[in-house]
């Protein structure tokens, strides 16, 4: 893979089972973090029974509760991370909000059903961060039905006004926080001159693509696109001139791509695509469209771009496809290099 003067390391020195091994590790931190939340919640619980302090419920109830949690952080960190499609964070979650609303529904106080109704804001911040914005909605709308419930079969609070405090305080915290994430998780996908993913980006996205794809039936082609003697053009003409060159060719594959596809760049002059539904034919298509609808300043007299397709096999793994796309475009410099002589 040519990346001239970008210091990127080739797709063929990318190892797939240390990738496979940072994909299980960042599986399970979810259920890391939220067994953590549930843990030092029965290490609260306890501690209360064991200073004999008149919390939000009895002493008993305290360390059968502590003991559930308990349980539950056992069945967190060792069954629900086998939950098809991350579904045991959503279950933990679920389980852990009907324990506060038992809480709830024990406490003989009113102050007790506020701390436990604030407590879930621990919760909603682990919500805010690892869930979709449709699960989180989810999420906060089964908290606020079993609080609501729970306070209601045991009317502690002075004024139904308190709850609603509640739901706002937790809703507004759940809003900053899930902003705050968005903000910072596009940031750290995106690259900054382009605006495609970076490379993080594409590890991250690509992959549950084309396993949905795969699932489905539905073609994928990936390919490389590469700009001639970029270097050459930065030492030429400057490196801001060398941007521009960036931003017009990545604004010229952006106005054609599809929703659905992803574009990334892979390095310092190339770009990487994944297409769906095409397949080798239509890329090519796609290919010959972009250069006819290009800006001027696209394409610089030192050059275009060179491309090379390779439409993905049944199982094959994205880097597999991606080192085909870069044989194709290898051969294709070699090809126009031996034409020209």
């Amino acid at each position: 893979m040519t990346t001239e003067g970008a210091g990127v390391p080739s797709i063929r020195t990318r190892r797939p089972a240390q990738r496979d091994d940072h994909h299980l590790t960042r599986r399970r931190t979810p259920f890391r973090i939220l067994a953590g939340i549930q843990a030092l919640a029965a290490v609260l619980c306890l501690g209360f029974t064991v200073a004999e302090v008149q919390a939000s419920v009895s002493d008993a109830s305290l360390a059968i509760l502590a003991g559930v949690l308990l349980l539950l952080v056992a069945v967190t960190l060792w069954v629900l991370p086998l939950l098809p499609h991350g579904t045991g964070v959503d279950v933990s979650l679920g389980l852990g909000y009907l324990l506060a609303a038992g809480a709830v529904v024990l406490s003989p106080t009113a102050e007790g059903q506020v701390l436990i109704g604030l407590g879930l804001a621990s919760y909603v911040v682990f919500a805010a961060y690892f869930l979709t914005s449709g699960r989180l909605l989810v999420s906060l709308a089964l908290a606020f039905l079993l609080l609501g419930l729970a306070e209601r079969s045991n009317p502690q609070m002075s004024s139904p006004a308190v709850y609603w405090m509640i739901v706002a305080v937790i809703t507004g915290l759940a809003i900053l926080v899930s902003g705050l994430v968005r903000r910072l998780r596009d940031l750290a996908l995106h690259d900054d001159l382009t605006g495609l993913l970076n490379r993080r980006g594409l590890d991250l996205m690509a992959p549950t693509l084309v396993a949905a794809c795969a699932r489905s039936g539905v073609p994928v082609t990936v390919g490389l696109v590469d700009l001639d003697q970029f270097k050459l053009y930065n030492d030429t003409h400057g490196h801001l001139a060398g941007d521009q060159r960036l931003r017009d060719v990545s604004a010229a594959w952006q106005r054609a791509l599809r929703e659905s596809d992803l574009a990334g760049r892979f390095g310092g002059d190339e770009f990487a695509l994944v297409l769906v539904g095409s397949r080798l034919a239509d890329a090519r298509s796609l290919e010959a469209r972009v250069r006819g609808q290009r800006p001027a300043a696209a394409l610089p007299a030192s050059g275009g771009w060179t491309a090379g397709w390779a439409e993905m096999g049944s199982g094959e793994e994205l880097y597999a496809a991606l080192g085909r796309a870069d044989e194709a475009l290898l051969d294709a410099k070699r090809s126009r290099g031996a034409n020209r002589a």
